[in-house]
């Protein structure tokens, strides 16, 4: 999964530079396309019964998107992100998120006027997603150590597949026409889950159930 992630960031980060050098559209700072890239936290919200969430609030999360925009405050963004989930320094536990997203962007602070500072303002996104989990429990599991419970579970793969739904706000301060300084507040609602974020197996009739966590970045 590494691999695929590091192609994935190498192709996104080249279709930037090919398509913002060719398709840029000068209407005060608006840019067909902009590369995205942050660093943050990863806090989860739900579920958290067998966890401290306040162990988990090291800096884990980076991501990188590209955005389209169709019109200067309506976009989509194409992203994918890694939250590392992990109780302060403990490798032995934890939980590993890869996600691709799909996201509607709209500039709502200037398009409904709510400021006319062109420098500041601030943009609502809206998507589904597609996330590979990869808890500690499969990988303890498949190097020869006890599962959950004490569970010897049958043709379990190395990850969890997770859907998910993304809501977040973004305040963007623009250093010029062609760079933002960004903050963004996004909640990520997991569909259904069989792993804790400590990365151990939720239910021993291997239930699932929703989830959610939030990402605060730069």
């Amino acid at each position: 999964m590494k691999k695929q992630a590091k192609k994935i960031v190498g192709i996104l980060c080249l279709l930037a530079l090919l398509l913002a050098s060719n398709y840029s559209q000068g209407q005060r700072g608006f840019n067909r396309f902009a590369l995205d890239i942050k660093y943050g936290r990863s806090v989860p919200l739900m579920p958290t019964e067998t966890i401290v969430t306040m162990e988990y609030l090291f800096p884990r999360h980076i991501s990188f998107g590209l955005r389209y925009n169709f019109r200067e405050f309506f976009g989509a963004k194409f992203s994918f992100a890694h939250d590392r989930f992990q109780p302060g320094f403990n490798t032995t536990t934890g939980d590993s998120y890869y996600r691709l997203s799909l996201e509607g962007v709209y500039n709502f602070t200037s398009h409904l006027g709510i400021t006319n500072n062109y420098e500041l303002n601030a943009l609502f996104h809206l998507g589904i997603g597609l996330t590979r989990a990869y808890p500690k429990a499969i990988r303890r599991f498949k190097n020869g150590g006890e599962f959950t419970f004490g569970l010897t579970p049958e043709n379990t793969l190395d990850y969890e597949r997770i859907g998910n739904i993304i809501v977040g706000i973004k305040p963007q301060y623009r250093v010029s026409d062609r760079i933002a300084f960004v903050m963004d507040l996004s909640y990520i609602f997991n569909l259904q889950q069989q792993y804790y974020y400590d990365g151990e197996l939720i239910s021993i009739d291997q239930k699932k159930v929703k989830g959610g966590f939030v990402n605060l970045t730069f």
